[in-house]
C-alpha cells in the first residue's frame, strides 16, 4: 500500500470512528463493511473463502439464490455490477423491502431474502483494498457520486447514512438514499480473519452451523453469532426464532415480532422430522398466525436423534440435528 493510500484509510478509520462515538448502541457498526446475502448462499461464499460481484458470482455459478430486484439491477451501473458491494451500515431500505418469508402479494419489490445473514467485515479490511471506491449515496441512485479518496469519504452526510429511526416525508427521499451508500471492491474480496457471520435468531443460528462440516465447520462455527446489541435486521416478518427439545417434546418458536399487516396470513408451515437411527419419518402441517408457538410430542422416540426440518411457505427455514 502506498503511503498516500495508507494514510487515506488511517483518516477514513479516524473518521468513521468520531461518527461511531454518536451513535450509541449502533456504534458497533461503525467497526464493520456489511454485505448481505440469502443463507442458501453462505456455504459457497465460504468455501471459496470469497464475496465475489454479482458479474463474477453469475458467471461462476455461485449464487444459488438471487435477493437483488432485476428493475433496480437493470438501472444499477454497470460498473458497479462488477465490484462486490459492501454498505457501512446493516437494515438498509432494501433489506427492509425484501427481508423475512411473507406472502407473495407482501413484497414490494420482484426480490426477496427469505433468510438473511451478513457477512461483516472489518472495515479496515475492506479500505485496505487496492482499488476501493465509495459512493455518496446508493449506486441504483441517478446522482449517485464515486470517489477513492479520505476528502471524498469525508463529505458524505454519514448522519444520513447512519441515520435509524423515523423521519419526516420531506426527507425520506435523501435519507433513504444516504442510508445505502456503499463500498465497492473490484471482482472479489477474500474473507479476512476478523470476518463474521451474523443472523437473526438461535435457530437459524443452529441452521447454518449444521450447513457447515469438517474443517469448514472448524473455521467458521465459532464466526456465526447473533447481534447481541443493536440489531442488525428489522425483524418484522416470519422466521424461526428457537427450537428445543426435552426428551420427546419438541418446542418451536416463532418470530413473535410477526405481525399480520407485514407478512400476510394463512402462511402454511411443514415440521418434518426424521429419525437418524431408525429412518422413520413424519411430517406436521400447520399455518401461520394461528400457530405462533408449537409443541410437539413424538412418543417413542425419546432415546433418538432427529434431524427437525421447518419449512415455511415452501422455504427451507430451520434444519437442524437434535439430541434427546
Amino acid at each position: 500500500m502506498s503511503d498516500r493510500r495508507h494514510a487515506d484509510v488511517e483518516r477514513i478509520l479516524a473518521h468513521i470512528q468520531s461518527v461511531g462515538r454518536r451513535l450509541g448502541a449502533r456504534a458497533w457498526w461503525t467497526r464493520y463493511a456489511f454485505h448481505f446475502t440469502e443463507m442458501a448462499n453462505v456455504p459457497s461464499i465460504l468455501r471459496r473463502n470469497a464475496l465475489y460481484s454479482r458479474t463474477e458470482g453469475e458467471r461462476l455459478g455461485l449464487i444459488k439464490s438471487q435477493v437483488g430486484d432485476p428493475r433496480i439491477l437493470g438501472r444499477t451501473n454497470r460498473q458497479v455490477l462488477d465490484c462486490v458491494r459492501f454498505y457501512w451500515r446493516p437494515r438498509t431500505p432494501m433489506l427492509y423491502q425484501i427481508e423475512g418469508i411473507r406472502a407473495s402479494d407482501h413484497y414490494p419489490y420482484e426480490a426477496r431474502c427469505d433468510v438473511p445473514v451478513y457477512v461483516c467485515v472489518p472495515l479496515a479490511d475492506v479500505l485496505a483494498m487496492p482499488d476501493v471506491q465509495f459512493t455518496d449515496r446508493t449506486a441504483a441512485s441517478p446522482s449517485f457520486r464515486i470517489g477513492s479518496s479520505y476528502e471524498f469519504v469525508a463529505q458524505i452526510p454519514f448522519d444520513l447514512v447512519y441515520h435509524d429511526g423515523h423521519f419526516t416525508p420531506e426527507a425520506r427521499d435523501e435519507i433513504v438514499s444516504r442510508r445505502q451508500a456503499e463500498i465497492l471492491v473490484p471482482k472479489q474480496f477474500p474473507l479476512t480473519k476478523g470476518t463474521q457471520i451474523v443472523v437473526r435468531s438461535e435457530a437459524e443460528l443452529d441452521t447454518l452451523r449444521g450447513m457447515l462440516s469438517g474443517t469448514l465447520a472448524d473455521v467458521w462455527n465459532s464466526r456465526i453469532k447473533m447481534a447481541t446489541s443493536y440489531p442488525a435486521f428489522f425483524g418484522y416478518w416470519l422466521y424461526v426464532s428457537k427450537v428445543s427439545r426435552s426428551g420427546d417434546i419438541l418446542s418451536i418458536v416463532f418470530n413473535e415480532r410477526a405481525v399480520v399487516e407485514k407478512v400476510g396470513s394463512a402462511i402454511p408451515i411443514e415440521v418434518r422430522l426424521y429419525n437418524l437411527e431408525t429412518g422413520q419419518s413424519r411430517i406436521d402441517p400447520y399455518q401461520w398466525p394461528d400457530e405462533v408457538r408449537i409443541q410437539l410430542q413424538y412418543k417413542g422416540l425419546r432415546s433418538y436423534r432427529w434431524q427437525i426440518t421447518i419449512v415455511i411457505d415452501k422455504v427451507l427455514a430451520y434444519s437442524a440435528s437434535v439430541a434427546p
